[in-house]
């Protein structure tokens, strides 16, 4: 995804940048950089969701409940309390909550990242 934006910047603007006497490092963190900030954000709340419902890894590390995930806790509390969707809807939706919260106030950033990635400028 990183990619595909970094190909949308153009490439005169940073062949300005090196004729205006501009670094790499420079032209990166004050042209290319500043450009990227819809596709950072929506990298980092796709990111930080994937992270956030992980299931596998932390069912095989973690050995206690004290250092459970949610995911995997959610399961736990299934198994153990058997068909009680109700109980079951309410810890998904608050398993669910922090990322809602992270998309809704990066939400404008995430549509126009997505909605750039791949265009050719």
């Amino acid at each position: 995804m990183m990619n595909q934006f970094m190909l949308t910047i153009p490439k005169e603007l940073i062949e300005a940048a090196r004729i205006d006497g501009a670094s790499e490092i420079g032209i990166f963190f004050k042209i290319v950089l500043p450009q990227m900030g819809s596709a950072i954000s929506a990298l980092a709340i796709f990111t930080f969701s994937w992270s956030w419902e992980e299931f596998l890894w932390p069912l095989i590390i973690t050995n206690s409940d004290r250092v459970r995930t949610l995911p995997v806790g959610l399961q736990y509390f299934s198994e153990q309390y058997g068909v009680n969707i109700h109980w079951q809807m309410s810890g998904a939706f608050v398993a669910i909550l922090p990322v809602l919260i992270m998309f809704f106030i990066l939400q404008k950033q995430f549509v126009e990242g997505i909605a750039l990635t791949g265009m050719k400028g």
